[in-house]
């Protein structure tokens, strides 16, 4: 078995984290709109699991800390020491780890309390069309509408792949000029 070894000076990193990220909550968007079209007695098990196994391959890229979200945090960790002269790690790691858990603890309630505004209940045998709206709408259309709206704002960042080496070769040299 041979294997090549790669000696070019650019990087192997043709896809990019921006655009990993968009696919990743791209195929999360359409989990959360296939779910909003599940019903109690049309939908089963093979349903379920397809929807399952594109939600964990789609969120992958958006869980905490993961392969694609805490380098694009790193980005922006760069970037703000190349213009501040700062180090702010932890801070800004702090602040992401917060959001990320508030996100979830508010984002799980709200959409759990919108199905029981609208009339939902998990202890009926039969829902009311109400209330499967309900459900709809706090489990799969607003989040999928939120998702769509952090789409946007990672699609304008302008930290892009080109951009961060050229701040970490301007943040590489400071750091050599601060050595010497």
């Amino acid at each position: 078995m041979h294997f090549k070894v790669h000696t070019s000076k650019k990087p192997l990193l043709y896809f990019g984290k921006r655009k990993a990220w968009l696919t990743g909550m791209t195929i999360l968007t359409g989990v959360f709109f296939c779910t909003s079209l599940l019903s109690p007695e049309g939908s089963g098990f093979y349903e379920l699991f397809a929807l399952n196994m594109f939600m964990v391959f789609g969120s992958g890229s958006m869980a905490v800390m993961a392969v694609i979200a805490g380098p694009m945090l790193c980005d922006a960790i760069d970037y703000g020491r190349l213009k501040d002269h700062a180090e702010r790690n932890a801070v800004y790691f702090s602040i992401f780890s917060l959001l990320t858990k508030m996100q979830g603890a508010i984002g799980g309630a709200l959409g759990m309390g919108i199905a029981g505004w609208f009339g939902f209940d998990v202890l009926a045998s039969e829902q009311t069309a109400s209330g499967l709206l309900g459900l709809h709408l706090g489990v799969a259309w607003l989040p999928a509408l939120f998702v769509g709206m952090a789409m946007l704002f990672i699609a304008l960042m302008p930290l892009s792949e080109a951009r961060m080496v050229v701040i970490r070769r301007r943040l590489a040299a400071r750091d050599r000029r601060l050595l010497n």
